[in-house]
């Protein structure tokens, strides 16, 4: 992944509550993770009750022992959960994906290829206009300046469009973090809006967070969530950056607040086939990682963590 400017952790003199945590993890839900050394894989939490505090638990339970042993936190977030995971500092694992259809839709993929493959006489309408709306947004042309067929079929700009069939994007910059400014565009009003259409993301530790948990456990202080997101501004554009920070301030005024203070944090489901939480205001705290397998460690709130056989 790209690198950044190192972004500060926020200051936070908030003593740690030892004894609440160790009852929290003791009786607040169940949990389960597997092990391959260094590194650690959630693959499920269930809180018995909304906002008890004992996913930020598990939480900080996992990161003990990754930053003991200098590993990583990795986790599938599914139905509504990236928020929660977000706020822990998580960071979506990036992968390629196809360009055109992340940036431009499903369809932009064979609009191109019928541009490369037919005569021009032979193409629709829509295809054309199509054709004319990616150019001018690769090429950043102005609304107000007309663009035709012929001036985008020349051999340069042919070229240039062709080579978009081959192009590859990165997940996390061309598809996540546009959904994810989208998701929070699109509900202001909502203070945990549902983030299910994302899918499956798969999810690791970011840097900014492993830091940011170190300080908590190394000064005995709790945890600062990421309600900013800043573990993702180096990978955003100057453009998202302004649009985020105007949804923070936005969101803030609506909830009356100076910052965003919300405690986000999560109940889960054994089951992925289950219905999820009946409101819309608790959907992205309602969770559903994989039940634990064979060789995955458990612990409820009856039992200590056993090691994997």
């Amino acid at each position: 992944m790209a690198g950044g400017k190192k972004i500060e952790s926020p200051k936070n003199n908030k003593t740690f509550d030892s004894q609440k945590y160790q009852e929290l993890l003791r009786t607040g839900g169940t949990f389960s993770i597997s092990e391959e050394y260094p590194n650690i894989d959630i693959g499920y939490i269930g809180s018995k009750k909304i906002g008890n505090g004992f996913g930020t638990a598990v939480m900080r339970h996992v990161a003990e022992q990754i930053i003991e042993n200098d590993g990583t936190i990795t986790l599938q977030a599914v139905w509504s959960s990236h928020i929660f995971h977000l706020y822990m500092g998580m960071i979506p694992i990036d992968r390629e994906v196809n360009y055109l259809k992340v940036t431009y839709g499903m369809d932009s993929q064979s609009c191109l290829e019928k541009f490369r493959d037919y005569p021009e006489d032979e193409l629709s309408p829509s295809i054309i206009n199509k054709l004319i709306f990616i150019f001018r947004m690769e090429k950043q042309i102005a609304e107000d300046q007309i663009l035709t067929l012929q001036d985008i079929s020349n051999d340069d700009n042919r070229s240039f469009l062709l080579k978009l069939l081959d192009k590859k994007g990165s997940y996390l910059i061309h598809e996540f973090i546009p959904n994810l400014l989208y998701i929070f565009e699109t509900n202001i009003t909502q203070k945990f809006p549902s983030t299910s259409s994302m899918r499956s993301v798969n999810m690791q530790l970011s840097n900014e967070g492993k830091l940011r948990w170190a300080n908590a456990i190394n000064e005995q202080i709790d945890f600062e969530p990421f309600r900013d997101f800043a573990q993702l501004l180096p990978y955003m554009t100057e453009e998202q950056k302004k649009q985020l920070h105007s949804i923070l301030e936005r969101r803030a005024e609506h909830f009356g607040k100076q910052k965003e203070t919300t405690n986000a944090e999560i109940t889960l489901q054994t089951n992925p086939e289950k219905q999820l939480a009946k409101s819309s205001e608790s959907a992205h705290i309602a969770l559903s990682l994989f039940p634990p397998g064979p060789n995955e460690r458990q612990a409820t709130n009856n039992t200590v963590i056993q090691p994997k056989i």
